[in-house]
């Protein structure tokens, strides 16, 4: 009688081939999430820094305009053509286009065109700048000093910056809503012959329209009185 005898030879980690290849993936998929989160909050952090910089450069293009508009001579632009010549013609608005360019700033009369390069405020041609200028009232009971021969002129100056680049507004839907009121008060009376000045909303303003149709913007509005003493 013979007796044969097998040994068999187990491996130790013949079982844990699979346990290594259940937590590689895990490692994957962690790490796939990780980056995803990461790429995410990339995207969230760029797009902020963006918006950050869009509104500075809008506030700073249309804060340039109005600050280009207080610094007239009333005397010198208060004449047909002038960039004031509203001020003896109340309820009228002037509109023009804040050309930078140049060796000095300067105003063209009308709309500002996104397909005209020089209506950029800029060489990057980024932002236009389209500043407005209304005739509220003239009063010639004086405010300031004791002359009676004094001229008081309230004007609404506004001044609308915009990139055609951003936003969904098309150039020739962002150039025809420039060329709407920036300013959209009337005036009325009342029973006492006082004047008064509320918003009409059967007007529609250029900052109504770039808003209705998508585009970025930023408009700024000031309201001054140009006391002038005519003796």
């Amino acid at each position: 009688m013979s007796f044969r005898t097998e040994e068999y030879i187990r491996s130790p980690g013949g079982k844990q081939r699979g346990a290594t290849l259940i937590v590689v993936m895990l490692v994957l998929v962690v790490l796939t999430v990780l980056g995803v989160s990461a790429m995410r909050m990339g995207l969230s952090n760029l797009n902020v820094a963006t918006n950050s910089q869009v509104g500075n450069l809008l506030y700073q293009s249309s804060d340039a305009g109005l600050y280009y508009l207080m610094r007239l001579d009333p005397l010198k632009e208060a004449v047909p053509g002038g960039a004031l010549a509203v001020v003896n013609l109340p309820g009228r608005e002037d509109m023009f286009c804040m050309r930078m360019k140049g060796a000095t700033p300067s105003l063209k009369a009308g709309v500002c065109d996104p397909a005209v390069t020089d209506d950029f405020m800029s060489g990057r041609n980024a932002v236009l700048t389209q500043v407005y200028v209304k005739s509220s009232q003239i009063d010639t009971a004086p405010t300031l000093g004791n002359d009676l021969d004094n001229l008081n002129q309230s004007l609404t100056m506004t001044s609308t910056a915009v990139l055609p680049a951003f936003g969904s507004a098309t150039t020739a839907t962002i150039k025809g809503c420039l060329a709407l009121p920036g300013d959209d008060t009337v005036a009325g009376k009342l029973a006492n012959g006082s004047i008064y000045y509320y918003e009409d909303p059967a007007v529609v303003s250029a900052s109504e329209c770039l808003t209705t149709n998508g585009a970025i913007f930023t408009t700024l509005v000031e309201d001054v009185q140009i006391v002038r003493e005519l003796k």
